[in-house]
């Protein structure tokens, strides 16, 4: 029995060795493939200052980029530093009479870390003329794409409930791309639009919630 299980145990270690040795020539292969693609196939977007970093300079790049503006935690291993973490959501949207139409608004919600909550509402040409806006003053980094979604010519002074259904989903999307980019999120286009009540269109007064979202005539306006 004993020469038995030493032969079993001499056959365990054999076949950990073998193992051992394919798994280290698998990940040196691994390694290559990643230094290769690094190297020449690869950029990535700093998310402090927007500009495209090859990837392969990374690791200098970014704490120098933290450094410059205060922040610390580059070696932890984290999806998003405290200091930058946004949360956003479209809540709903609402209706108001402008000149004898209505008017689309949509309701936004954003949070930055354990700062007060900000609530603004804001019609959809607002988001088309800030991506407008960021795109012309940051020339140097790649801006989130925002291609304005067009309703039907039947319906061209009244969006559709799927249309804006659709457009709530895209405000959400961007928002958050946006707010992923420190410089763009410390902006002062981006300040303007989540604080600035004189971009606030909402007569509470004259407004009417839509279906498909609760009452939130109070948190209309910017708040904190």
């Amino acid at each position: 029995e004993v020469e038995d299980m030493r032969e079993a145990t001499d056959g365990t270690v054999v076949r950990m060795r073998a193992l051992i040795e394919r798994k280290d020539t698998d990940n040196a292969r691994l390694q290559r493939t990643l230094q290769i693609f690094l190297n020449h196939c690869f950029k990535a977007q700093c998310r402090y200052c927007g500009r495209e970093v090859e990837t392969r300079s990374a690791s200098s790049h970014v704490p120098a980029c933290m450094a410059r503006r205060g922040l610390s935690g580059y070696q932890l291993l984290i999806d998003t530093p405290p200091c930058l973490e946004w949360r956003i959501e479209v809540e709903g949207t609402a209706t108001r009479s402008c000149d004898g139409q209505k008017k689309t608004v949509y309701l936004i919600s954003a949070r930055r870390g354990e700062m007060p909550n900000v609530c603004v509402s804001r019609r959809y040409r607002d988001l088309v003329k800030l991506h407008s806006q960021l795109k012309q003053r940051l020339t140097r980094i790649r801006v989130p794409e925002f291609k304005p979604l067009r309703g039907t010519t039947a319906g061209l002074f009244s969006a559709s409930e799927d249309l804006i259904l659709q457009r709530r989903r895209q405000i959400a999307v961007f928002l958050r791309q946006l707010l992923q980019l420190s410089v763009v999120a410390d902006s002062p286009e981006m300040h303007l639009f989540l604080h600035s009540a004189e971009l606030d269109h909402v007569d509470t007064h004259a407004l009417t919630p839509n279906r498909e979202t609760p009452n939130r005539q109070s948190e209309t306006r910017g708040v904190g």
